[in-house]
């Protein structure tokens, strides 16, 4: 076992050793659509509240890959088909909606929400029709956004 958050790959059925599949931390993963990929965050060495975006790595061993270079914090981000959606911070206390096409590296903003806002919890529906986050105005108020026809 190691010291910092990884991701594990275990045998549903029980009767494997856990294979470790992050070695340089993860706080939060995603399985590809076809089951080859893990898309994970990570923190920053030695900055256990600071986010280094996104990566990927085969679920059967490999190198890790960044595919987006933005702070998203762990609980900002999804997968939907061929897209990685994500909410990043712009000045403040206000959020940019956006997705990468993983297929052509084509980023687009599509949302915006004007603050003050803290932000929780945010997915995407599987068949790319809403998006959902959780926000509100402090730590102890928040209400759920879906948003159609976002695309």
């Amino acid at each position: 076992m190691t010291s910092t958050k990884q991701l594990w790959k275990v045998s549903a059925a029980g009767n494997e050793e856990p294979v470790q599949i992050t070695k340089t931390g993860a706080a939060f993963g995603r399985e590809s659509a076809d089951g080859r990929y893990v898309y994970y965050s990570t923190f920053r060495p030695g900055m256990e509240n600071k986010y280094t975006g996104i990566w990927c790595i085969p679920v059967e061993g490999g190198e890790a890959e960044q595919v987006l270079d933005q702070d998203v914090e762990w609980l900002h981000w999804d997968l939907a088909g061929n897209r990685l959606y994500f909410a990043t911070p712009v000045r403040g206390e206000r959020f940019s909606f956006s997705f990468k096409d993983l297929r052509t590296g084509e980023q687009e903003e599509f949302f915006r929400l004007e603050g003050p806002y803290v932000l929780d919890s945010f997915g995407v529906q599987e068949n790319e029709e809403w998006v959902y986050f959780a926000y509100g105005s402090s730590e102890e108020s928040r209400d759920i956004m879906l948003v159609e026809n976002f695309r």
